[in-house]
């Protein structure tokens, strides 16, 4: 019997994508986000989308295959990097509407200040994801 729950079907994109932009949106407009992405060094944007794949993992893990993995490590990975691809997508056409993502003329301010609204972006789109009426 296959577990449904599993699988990362079209409703579980559309469910990540307005989860994402809840908090993408707001976040997208904010000064501070503009000049961190200006300011912050690359090890520590390397390492806040480590931490949000990791910690999205471990979320998905323990929600949508209560923690077992077993024969499933492939929907998993996924499941894990859809997500965090949606949520960067996401991010990145927020930053676009207001006009402060650089990715032609400041290519690398643009990819931190994507990695940063994607924090707490990626994290509202799996809750979003995760909940079934």
């Amino acid at each position: 019997m296959s577990d449904t729950r599993h699988q990362f079907k079209l409703k579980d994109v559309s469910e990540v994508v307005i989860g994402a932009s809840v908090l993408a949106l707001p976040l997208a407009i904010t000064e501070e986000a503009w000049d961190l992405g200006v300011s912050m060094p690359l090890i520590n944007t390397v390492g806040i989308a480590v931490a949000s794949v990791v910690i999205l993992g471990l979320f998905i893990h323990h929600s949508f295959f209560a923690g077992d993995l077993q024969g499933r490590g492939k929907g998993f990975l996924m499941r894990v990097l859809s997500v965090y691809g949606l949520t960067l997508l996401v991010a990145a056409a927020a930053l676009l509407a207001v006009d402060k993502l650089p990715l032609l003329t400041e290519p690398l301010v643009a990819i931190k200040r994507v990695v940063l609204v994607s924090l707490p972006a990626s994290f509202s789109g799996t809750v979003v994801d995760s909940l079934r009426g």
